[in-house]
């Protein structure tokens, strides 16, 4: 092969190389850009979420009477014993489910993955509300939740956020 041709031939390799390289950094910002797409709307949800949990928490606190009260050693008498509210902020539509239940305190062994009961603790009566709000963007609906409690004796009425699994993943 003679200079001319080997300088063409390597001239268009640089060419198609440094387009692959453009094309990456384009997909790349293109997924990017595809992740944040709905991030204003999904903080917008897990706001409703919370914001929704925390006024029927307050509505319970303020009258008791709201929730059922459990039915001891009866089958099915969660689903009896549950309340839905349903809350509207613009078009996101949230779901709170509300209910008294016992919660028993234990200690998580982290290095072994052990749970084990607190022995010296009882079981305290509280109120536990699940929130789902859902919106529906470009045809595509999407979803928020919070879980919460309140223990029923607690003066000062703190809600205890806790966080919801989102996958079986083990984190290590």
């Amino acid at each position: 092969m003679n200079e001319k041709g080997f300088a063409t031939i390597f001239g268009l390799c640089l060419i198609l190389v440094f387009a692959l390289v453009v094309k990456g950094i384009q997909a790349a910002e293109n997924n990017h850009a595809h992740e944040t797409t709905n991030l204003q709307a999904e903080f917008e949800l897990q706001n409703a979420a919370d914001s929704a949990l925390i006024e029927v928490a307050d509505e319970v606190l303020r009258d008791p009477t709201i929730l059922p009260e459990k039915i001891p050693y009866v089958v099915n008498s969660r689903k009896n014993s549950q309340r839905q509210f349903t809350k509207t902020f613009g078009k996101i539509t949230v779901d709170v489910w509300g209910e008294k239940i016992n919660i028993r305190s234990y200690e998580v062994n982290h290095s072994t993955k052990i749970a084990s009961r607190i022995p010296a603790d009882i079981d305290k009566p509280c109120y536990v509300f699940f929130s789902l709000a859902q919106t529906t963007i470009h045809g595509v609906t999407i979803y928020r939740r919070a879980f919460a409690y309140v223990e029923v004796n607690d003066a000062n009425e703190t809600i205890h956020f806790t966080t919801l699994k989102s996958s079986n993943y083990d984190f290590e």
